[in-house]
């Protein structure tokens, strides 16, 4: 299937870090990554304090027994140890003391993990026991999965409505914050396992209201899950007219300009750059042969500049 003519448009937010390259791009998911660990779990207590010659100090683990599965690609025997890789001032990578650990997941508390098989710590050497981390360079979470009343906030069955999440509401709860993050894992492991296409809709429908903000590839998954380019084209649409509807105003000229641009041979990073740096500007939207106009004027002063 073509993509469709615009590839999501994200903010793409950088990270540093020193022994992981100090130059981290913030990842989108366009389908369900195999190598995560993800599960509803509950603490049943801390790591005797581990060392890494990568990480800065001492660092302390979660010992988490699992409540309810998503998706394990290894279960251990007897449980996982959780480990929260930190970033500190100067890049250098920072371990999580058991002060921290103990105040933000008391034991027998309940944790929703998005996490891998560790790397930066040594393995356990141990079948029974499964070292994870929560990296920097990767999307996962480790958070309470009960709200103020004890209740869990999700299950591994449960359906999410996104447009229920609001950024400036939820984005600021230690529960809420990341719940996206979770549920579109649940979402895409759906969809990776959907047998009809019925199915799929059903789960395209509901990534049409995701917030902006998340890590989720939209206009990926919609290529790739969609029945035609029509249907992903439909879905991305009503995306941008929920979530991003100063863009969604654009976007008429956008897909024009792009598609033009390309024909007449520019190189469709420089465009995607140009035609997001046009649509960021204040004012009302721009007619499809003005924005054609000026991002043509501005592709070639780059040109200019370059010496190309």
């Amino acid at each position: 299937m073509k993509n469709i003519v615009l590839t999501a448009f994200f903010c793409l937010i950088c990270l540093c870090e020193s022994s992981f390259g100090c130059s981290l791009m913030a990842k989108y998911l366009p389908k369900f990554d195999e190598t995560e660990f993800i599960f509803i779990g509950t603490v049943r207590g801390y790591t005797s304090p581990t060392k890494s010659g990568k990480l800065r100090g001492d660092t302390y683990g979660l010992i988490v027994d699992v409540k309810e599965s998503i998706y394990l690609p290894k279960v251990p025997t007897k449980h996982f140890e959780v480990f929260p890789i930190l970033l500190g001032s100067a890049c250098e990578g920072l371990g999580t003391s058991i002060q921290d650990l103990t105040k933000d997941f008391p034991v027998n508390s309940e944790v929703r993990i998005i996490a891998k098989a560790a790397e930066i710590l040594p393995g356990t050497g141990n079948a029974t026991v499964i070292r994870l981390e929560h990296r920097p360079r990767d999307i996962g979470a480790i958070t309470l999965n009960t709200d103020e009343k004890g209740q869990s906030v999700t299950s591994a069955s449960s359906i999410f409505d996104y447009q229920t999440y609001n950024p400036e509401r939820d984005g600021q709860s230690a529960i809420r914050h990341d719940l996206p993050s979770f549920e579109i894992r649940k979402d895409l492991l759906r969809l990776k396992n959907s047998r009809t296409q019925a199915e799929r809709n059903a789960i395209l429908e509901r990534f049409s209201r995701a917030v902006e903000t998340s890590e989720l590839a939209v206009s990926d998954v919609f290529n790739l899950y969609s029945s035609d380019e029509v249907e992903a084209e439909r879905y991305y649409e009503k995306h941008l007219e929920i979530t991003n509807p100063e863009f969604y105003a654009q976007y008429p000229s956008y897909k024009y300009s792009m598609a033009e641009l390309l024909l007449r041979g520019y190189d469709r990073k420089w465009i995607e750059q140009t035609l997001r740096e046009i649509v960021r500007e204040k004012g009302p939207p721009l007619r499809k042969e003005l924005m054609l106009r000026r991002a043509q004027w501005r592709l070639e002063e780059r040109k200019r500049l370059s010496g190309n």
